[in-house]
């Protein structure tokens, strides 16, 4: 019997706006939410309360879906977690994420929108290359003398940005899986100055 059969059987179902922020309710006394507060919720309660470990080690990924009640959208939240799927509609842990069809992780489309907004981003690669995260560093430092400069974590995976002394920049998601995917590339890469962490001079 796994850690999160009473809080799935328990769950109650409330629909929300689409792509509505994900929290934790797997210790409230009467939980309720949307789907990608259910599968958050259910991974709490399966990592002890550390679902980002188990989403940065690749053993964790929300994936958003093509439900057959959701239209056109992929909006339905589908849990990963050790190989297995469960999700708000189907409480039960099994082999696929069936009836609903995976599209991407949670957090990647957002961090991709992010980079074009603010003019980050130079191409976005609608087809990303992708590769195991060591490959990809090794072969923008051969080619481009690139290293990593900067991380950040956006949803459920890792945002890492390298950058040559020359200037030139690579964008990469990483999965948690391992596998890194380019979302962008640019040139004139600066950090600015800061007094102190988190101030800008």
């Amino acid at each position: 019997m796994s850690l999160s059969d009473a809080f799935a059987r328990a769950y109650r179902y409330k629909r929300t706006f689409p792509f509505s922020r994900i929290r934790d309710v797997s210790q409230d006394a009467e939980p309720q939410g949307a789907c990608g507060t259910f599968a958050w919720s259910v991974l709490s309660l399966e990592t002890g309360g550390k679902p980002w470990r188990a989403i940065m080690t690749g053993r964790a990924m929300i994936w958003r879906c093509h439900s057959p009640a959701n239209g056109l959208l992929p909006r339905h939240a589908v849990l990963r977690y050790r190989g297995q799927w469960i999700d708000s509609t189907v409480r039960e842990w099994r082999a696929s994420p069936a009836p609903h069809k995976k599209r991407w992780p949670v957090g990647a489309p957002v961090l991709v929108g992010l980079l074009w907004l603010f003019g980050l981003a130079g191409p976005i690669y609608a087809d990303p290359q992708c590769l195991a995260l060591p490959q990809f560093l090794d072969g923008l430092a051969e080619k481009y003398a690139e290293t990593p400069r900067m991380s950040g974590l956006a949803g459920n995976q890792l945002l890492v940005i390298t950058a040559s002394e020359a200037g030139t920049w690579t964008a990469l998601m990483v999965n948690p899986d391992g596998t890194a995917c380019m979302v962008s590339a640019g040139e004139a890469f600066v950090i600015a100055p800061v007094a102190a962490p988190g101030v800008l001079n």
